[in-house]
């Protein structure tokens, strides 16, 4: 028996473990058969192209192949990174795709927020914009227009040095989010009074609480990667307990990305009380309440052994039976955990620091590394 002799279902099953490039660069040209089944639209609900990089005569040859429409959930693209006007390609393949739930973006550069903005569907639950560039960020030009993206569940705006808080307010329209879980600003360092205002610390972190507590208070997932990575303008005395009463605003909160913030990390860490203090609000009673555990995933990456040491340290005092904390760093020498500490270290440490060759990548990465741009 060979693969001809399958039925379509079986082989519809078989296609479905390949890459899209795969079917359309390989499958298709076995013979007839494969070409239509590879064509199949079960077989593109999920397309996912972030391993090319797509120039405009990609994305013109890819709409001539009518591969996606309404059937289409989640769509995930890699543009060239000099490529202008990126809206001008993704309006005519979101027009088509009308019941798209998934949109990640990766690269590209488009004309202004509102050009980009206005294009994404009604039905979009999940969108990811990655190293996406705006020729004309002045968010003085943001037009006044309804809410839109009402059923938004996962947003991830990560490493658009435009992105202002502006843009965030336009964006979830400052109104409260209760479908909003996963917010992930990694990279983001202009939001909440950052450049070019660099306000200090203590405001910041008051800006945040205050966007917190208005828009998205039932976040599960928080990533603030290099939003506070600055020292020129930092108070040096009095944030830490305005960095506590962050979590007041999300008790739904489980995990929270800290890393490659110097700032945060100069004023949490600068005593074994601070670092009690941070852990404490973690953990309050009000936090607990209705809960017999609690687990809590800190992701901080970057930060001085010695405040990574002290937190651990302060976990002992700190933590009860009811409570696990997950720490997520990359420091070396490993601190040796306490016993009955409740805490879980995972200690991802970089080639830089010990000679070890290590890899990680941030989940919102693609698998593949990124080629030069391929047909399609």
């Amino acid at each position: 028996m060979n693969l001809n002799d399958l039925p379509n279902e079986v082989l519809l099953q078989i296609l479905s473990f390949l890459k899209q490039p795969d079917l359309l660069h390989s499958v298709c040209r076995l013979s007839k058969r494969f070409y239509r089944l590879s064509r199949n639209s079960s077989l593109w609900t999920r397309v996912d192209l972030s391993s090319l990089q797509i120039g405009s005569t990609e994305v013109k040859r890819f709409l001539k192949q009518n591969l996606i429409g309404s059937f289409t959930l989640d769509l995930a693209i890699r543009f060239q990174d000099d490529l202008q006007n990126i809206q001008k390609y993704l309006h005519p393949l979101l027009k088509i795709c009308t019941n798209l739930q998934r949109l990640r973006l990766f690269s590209g550069h488009a004309d202004h927020f509102m050009s980009l903005y206005e294009i994404l569907p009604l039905t979009i639950r999940h969108l990811q914009l990655t190293m996406v560039g705006i020729r004309n960020s002045d968010s003085s030009k943001l037009n006044k227009s309804p809410a839109k993206l009402v059923g938004l569940e996962h947003l991830s705006i990560v490493r658009c040095s435009w992105f202002s808080d502006a843009h965030l307010n336009h964006l979830l329209h400052s109104h409260p989010c209760r479908n909003l879980v996963h917010l992930d600003l990694g990279g983001c360092y202009r939001l909440f009074g950052g450049a070019p205002a660099y306000l200090n610390l203590g405001t910041r972190i008051g800006l945040l609480i205050r966007f917190l507590d208005k828009t998205c208070s039932h976040l599960r997932f928080l990533g603030l990667r290099s939003v506070f990575n600055c020292l020129s303008h930092v108070e040096q005395s009095g944030p830490v307990s305005t960095v506590s009463s962050m979590f007041d605003s999300t008790p739904l909160l489980e995990t929270i990305d800290l890393s490659c913030n110097s700032g945060l990390s100069h004023h949490i860490c600068y005593s074994d009380s601070s670092a009690s203090s941070f852990l404490q609000s973690l953990f309050s009673p009000s936090r607990l309440a209705g809960r017999t555990k609690s687990k809590f995933t800190l992701y901080l990456r970057d930060w001085p052994t010695a405040c990574v040491s002290r937190i651990i340290r302060a976990c002992t005092e700190t933590l009860d039976e009811r409570s696990t904390l997950t720490l997520v760093a990359n420091i070396y020498p490993e601190p040796v955990i306490p016993p009955k500490s409740h805490v879980i270290l995972v200690n991802q440490v970089s080639e830089r620091t010990t000679g070890r060759r290590a890899t990680s990548r941030t989940a919102d990465e693609p698998e593949q590394k990124k080629t030069k741009s391929q047909e399609l």
